[in-house]
């Protein structure tokens, strides 16, 4: 599937399962609108995870819908690098949406912000271009 699309008919997702191990984050989703279950995989290695809410075993708190947020149109940059903003309300805003997975990171190897947003940001990671995610169909073995 093509991830624009699956951006598009997000939202009211349900987030059935995640791991990560070895730089590869696995999330399986229940996309409502098309009354599917998604894999989607995602090459990275910078992830924030809101225990809080994962924690929970209730529905309503893990459902999401995905965004995807290009970085460099979002965070300061000096030298090529992601910084903080010198603002201090804009730099809470930054992190409480976890855009801070990037500081520090050269914006020609990390370009995107992928995140499962509900109550919060559920899970959040950085990635370098749209390669480095795939979506299928799940299928549980």
């Amino acid at each position: 599937m093509y991830l624009q699309q699956i951006l598009n008919i997000s939202g009211d997702s349900i987030l059935e399962e995640y791991s990560y191990s070895a730089g590869m984050l696995i999330i399986v989703l229940t996309v409502g609108e098309l009354d599917k279950k998604l894999r989607i995989s995602i090459n990275t290695g910078e992830l924030h995870f809101n225990n809080f809410y994962l924690s929970k075993k209730e529905v309503l708190y893990k459902t999401c819908r995905i965004e995807i947020a290009e970085l460099a149109n979002i965070l300061q940059l000096k030298n090529g690098i992601y910084t903080p903003s010198d603002s201090f309300g804009k730099f809470m805003n930054e992190a409480r949406k976890n855009y801070n997975l990037a500081y520090g990171k050269k914006s020609s190897e990390v370009k995107y912000l992928f995140s499962l947003v509900g109550y919060s940001n559920l899970i959040s990671c950085v990635f370098e271009d749209q390669d480095c995610i795939v979506v299928e169909e799940y299928q549980k073995n």
